[in-house]
């Protein structure tokens, strides 16, 4: 008896028909919107969420300026991905500034706790800091004596 030899098919031996594509073509296209409908549904629902919780929230509409005061140890905060350095005054709402005034007295209290390392340094001037002048004609702010 003789062995029966099968050929192995590959992709390469079965193509698609023109009616086949056309119909995977369009099915990929379906799901596509179908996939984009839902995100922008998605997105859609948040937005109207953060108006109404907005309007619901009476302390997300005030805002204050704060000035950001920190020990040495820290000269920056951020949060929600926005940064503020020390020494400035930024505009926030009341959630915002309360989370901000809890981040700096905290750092105040870390700075308290590891013995005030740099609290005369950034409280209190010394004599010669008190009469440094930096402008252009005096970049280096070599100190200009008592006034």
């Amino acid at each position: 008896m003789g062995a029966l030899v099968t050929k192995k098919l590959t992709k390469f031996d079965i193509e698609l028909t023109d009616e086949e594509k056309a119909e995977i073509e369009a099915e990929a296209k379906r799901q596509i919107t179908s996939d984009l409908r839902k995100r922008l549904k998605k997105a859609y629902l948040e937005e109207i969420l953060d108006a109404h919780k907005k309007e619901q929230d009476p302390d997300s509409n005030i805002y204050e300026d704060l000035l950001i005061d920190l020990p040495g140890h820290a000269d920056r905060i951020v949060l929600d991905g926005t940064v503020f350095f020390h020494g400035l005054s930024y505009s926030m709402n009341a959630h915002q500034a309360r989370t901000v005034r809890d981040i700096m007295w905290n750092a105040w209290k870390h700075e308290a706790e590891i013995g005030k390392a740099n609290d005369k340094f950034y409280r209190q001037p010394t004599p010669a800091q008190k009469n440094i002048v930096i402008s252009p004609h005096n970049p280096k702010g070599i100190s200009l004596g008592t006034f």
